[in-house]
């Protein structure tokens, strides 16, 4: 069970069209970077995921200020990390509008469900649980 109230609705805020192309910012690069950074994740290109035209954790990242609408964006680890926290947020502004100030395991499946379906992402419960981990912790 994971609490989220206040859920870090400051930490990453614009979203884009969707999950599936959301707006990448300076902001949610550096969140992306220190995402990173916490779970031991080099800015190796291997490792991170990120394009190398798009720098070390994305910093520079040619769809900046836009939506990662590219070909090249679509295994990039900082539209997934983006992508994954807007549905992590929009799933626990659902759960607020009924009065429940908790997610559940059964949650993440859900997060996990609309990840695929709407954003094209197939990622592990695992991957979900350390993000949410990471926006609890940040926002503490």
């Amino acid at each position: 069970m994971y609490s989220f109230i206040q859920l870090v609705k400051c930490v990453i805020q614009g979203k884009g069209d969707g999950c599936m192309f959301p707006i990448i910012t300076s902001k949610k690069q550096k969140e992306f970077e220190k995402y990173c950074i916490r779970n031991n994740i080099t800015s190796d290109e291997s490792k991170c995921n990120v394009p190398c035209i798009c720098g070390y954790y994305g910093r520079a990242c040619r769809q900046t200020n836009d939506e990662a609408n590219r070909m090249i964006c679509l295994d990039c680890s900082l539209r997934i990390f983006v992508s994954t926290v807007e549905t992590i947020i929009e799933i626990c502004d659902e759960k607020e509008k009924i009065g429940i100030s908790h997610l559940y395991d059964s949650d993440i499946l859900d997060i996990q469900s609309k990840l695929k379906k709407e954003c094209v992402i197939d990622v592990e419960c695992s991957y979900i649980e350390n993000v949410l981990n990471y926006l609890i912790e940040s926002d503490s």
